[in-house]
């Protein structure tokens, strides 16, 4: 018995299932999922952190939270 247990051990992995899609819990959770598959099915690249602080800063008039 133990050594079919050290079989198990040893193989391989069963292949992984897909995750499933993020289900959001909140309205403006799914309001902001929708956005964001939008804006991934328009081919539009998603911001990274800098990119995100640079748009928020030319909104501002080029201001920034560094800035102040």
């Amino acid at each position: 018995m133990a050594r079919h247990a050290k079989q198990q051990a040893t193989a391989d992995p069963p292949p992984e299932a897909p995750e499933p899609e993020f289900q959001p819990k909140t309205a403006l959770g799914r309001r902001l999922w929708e956005l964001r598959k939008k804006i991934v099915a328009s081919g539009e690249p998603l911001l990274d952190w800098e990119d995100l602080e640079r748009e928020i800063a030319e909104r501002r008039g080029g201001v920034s939270e560094h800035d102040l």
